[in-house]
């Protein structure tokens, strides 16, 4: 059973500070415990270290490493109980539009509002099963 007041394990690939902090506040501010990483291989040595998340929110391309596309299936492939969020502000791209088939749960368009952000959270936790 799906615990709905659940507090979730949050990691945040961003390779922009400002993105970071100011994501990083807003989950916060919804409950949850966040883990910042600037490029993916930073996130990749997390989970390869035993460290879980409920959630991963990915940037989809960054600058100086890898980013959440390129990493998707080699944290599934470690945690395959990790729900998968990709994020971008490069507009609407396939990842984004189709985000499944590329093994991403649920997509993030930049930029977002916390209700956004909240949204999305809830959806690749299916949180809308509280309801019934």
């Amino acid at each position: 059973m799906l615990d709905c007041d659940r507090k979730l394990r949050v990691i945040l690939l961003d390779d922009q500070p400002i993105v970071l902090s100011g994501v990083s506040m807003l989950l916060g501010a919804l409950g949850h415990q966040v883990t910042q990483a600037s490029r993916g291989e930073e996130v990749v040595e997390r989970f390869q270290n035993g460290e879980r998340f409920d959630v991963a929110i990915l940037d989809m391309t960054v600058e100086a490493g890898l980013g959440g596309s390129e990493i998707a299936a080699d944290l599934l492939q470690i945690d395959p109980d990790v729900k998968l969020i990709v994020s971008s502000g490069y507009g609407i791209s396939d990842v984004i539009s189709d985000c499944q088939q590329f093994g991403f749960h649920g997509a993030l368009p930049k930029p977002f509002s916390m209700a956004e952000l909240k949204l999305a959270i809830d959806s690749v936790m299916q949180v809308d099963k509280c309801a019934e």
